[in-house]
């Protein structure tokens, strides 16, 4: 005689769909948290930058554009910061010595030949007359002979402060965002939790 075989069953179909609702709402939470969180770094990092580089923010706005946001398939949030070329001479001293547009040029968090340094002394240099630098024209130095041996000097770009892990913007940056992301995550998954509804951050950058 054979055994006897018992089963417990049930239609799990409900179950399944409220659990796939629920993890929806779940990493909803999450991209909403780490997008404002995200948002706040970027904003804090770019006034100190605006102040380490010497010139409004304004004036780089092409090279830090807004976050990329996270969704709830892809949990992160990225900032992208570009390359912005931003003449020498607003935020330094240019002295006539030869003529008006040749001298020697004192400025400070500049790069030029490829080099850096925190304070920049430039015994020869000229001006280029034209649009750079809010239409006082651009600075250049000799590198070499020949027209086209020429090197414009230009301030910091907000690529080459974020890339420095020692830079007062990056730290500002990662010091913000770890701080933002374990505040507002934790809150975001509170609400759904709680069934509140959490909606993908659409705030303003």
């Amino acid at each position: 005689m054979g055994g006897i075989e018992v089963k417990v069953d049930m239609d799990t179909r409900a179950l399944v769909q409220q659990l796939e609702q629920a993890a929806t709402k779940m990493t909803s939470a999450i991209a909403s948290g780490l997008n404002k969180s995200a948002r706040t770094a970027r904003r804090e990092a770019i006034k100190v930058m605006a102040r380490d580089i010497g010139r409004p923010a304004s004036e780089f706005k092409s090279a830090t554009p807004v976050i990329r946001r996270a969704s709830p398939g892809n949990l992160k949030a990225t900032w992208s910061i570009g390359k912005r070329m931003m003449g020498a001479l607003p935020v330094g001293q240019f002295v006539p010595v030869r003529s008006a547009l040749q001298g020697s040029y004192s400025g400070s968090t500049f790069k030029v030949s490829g080099g850096g340094s925190s304070h920049l002394s430039i015994e020869r240099s000229f001006i280029m007359p034209g649009k750079g630098s809010g239409g006082k024209g651009l600075l250049f130095v000799r590198t070499g002979k020949g027209r086209n041996a020429i090197h414009a000097v230009a301030i910091e770009m907000p690529s080459t402060s974020m890339a420095q892990e020692g830079d007062a913007p990056r730290q500002t940056w990662t010091k913000i965002a770890e701080a933002e992301v374990a505040k507002n995550v934790s809150t975001a998954v509170g609400l759904a939790i709680n069934g509140q509804s959490v909606g993908i951050d659409e705030g303003a950058d």
